[in-house]
């Protein structure tokens, strides 16, 4: 736009680096002198330029990131932050980055404060391709997952994922947030598989412990982060493991492996590799090879 200037500015009004999430400012002709009769609002949102002597900075209240390309992402509105776990987040960023997935057709981030004091960070989504539900959703979780991570912060990834197949309306035809909290028969259950062996029973009792639930409720199909696990949890279970069977794993490990069965089997083999070796140093010191 011709005689107007934009700029990406921190809370602190200094601009941020390109890449780097900041409010939508606006300088040059087309900036007012402010709202009619609206004094407060008026010395909140029209500055003085710090960057243009003898004009105002209109600051729209529009959180925007800069692409490699030039062009502004919008991101969402500075009202919309929300303070989590001691940090301000925006959850319109969290949706940003889901719905850049070809698997995503829509998703919702909100807070749940039910029945813990924190709070938790829960993504409801409706797939771009509804039959993804019926291949393993505890797959599509954890890629979504992996996909953030590369992006995000460890305390701006949700704790768990739904997926629904219609979202729930207010009378005004709006995405109701409370009713998703609320009516857990928005999201798509998973079929119950028992534990088996000594390997999955022991890892059950660890899950058990970190997640806060009933070891034997927790379904061998079932993904650590979509029962509630987040990076914090998962350094201790990556402790948990390595010390009830004597392996070593690391916290990459915990994203990749989330799935419980998939993540069992990892430990039954480094289990398997860890014996063969034993047996190997023994077969040589007995034979006197060393």
């Amino acid at each position: 736009m011709a005689n107007t200037n934009f700029y990406l500015l921190d809370p602190y009004n200094q601009q941020v680096a390109n890449g780097m999430v900041g409010e939508l400012c606006i300088a040059g002709e087309g900036v007012t002198q402010g709202y009619l009769n609206r004094k407060t609002l008026t010395e909140q949102n029209f500055i003085t330029n710090p960057f243009e002597d003898n004009t105002l900075l209109y600051k729209t209240g529009d959180l925007v990131k800069r692409l490699t390309n030039g062009r502004l992402a919008f991101l969402g509105r500075i009202d919309e932050q929300v303070k989590f776990n001691g940090y301000r987040i925006e959850l319109n960023e969290i949706n940003h980055h889901l719905e850049a997935s070809n698997l995503v057709e829509k998703s919702i981030v909100v807070i749940d404060k039910n029945n813990t004091e924190q709070g938790k960070l829960l993504a409801y989504i409706k797939l771009a391709d509804p039959a993804l539900q019926n291949i393993d959703i505890n797959k599509v979780s954890t890629q979504l997952s992996l996909q953030l991570k590369q992006h995000l912060p460890d305390f701006m990834l949700p704790s768990a994922y739904h997926f629904i197949d219609s979202w729930p309306l207010t009378p005004n035809g709006k995405i109701d947030k409370k009713a998703l909290i609320d009516n857990t028969d928005f999201a798509v259950a998973n079929e119950f598989v028992a534990a088996e062996s000594a390997t999955e029973v022991a890892l059950q009792i660890i899950w058990g412990t970190l997640l806060e639930r009933e070891p034997t409720s927790i379904s061998v199909l079932a993904n650590f982060f979509s029962l509630g696990g987040h990076s914090l949890l998962a350094l201790r279970l990556v402790n948990e493991i390595c010390q009830e069977f004597s392996i070593e794993i690391s916290a990459n490990d915990i994203f990749s492996l989330a799935v419980f069965r998939e993540m069992a089997s990892a430990i039954d083999r480094l289990l398997l590799a860890k014996q063969t070796q034993q047996l190997l140093t023994q077969e040589v010191e007995t034979q006197g090879w060393l």
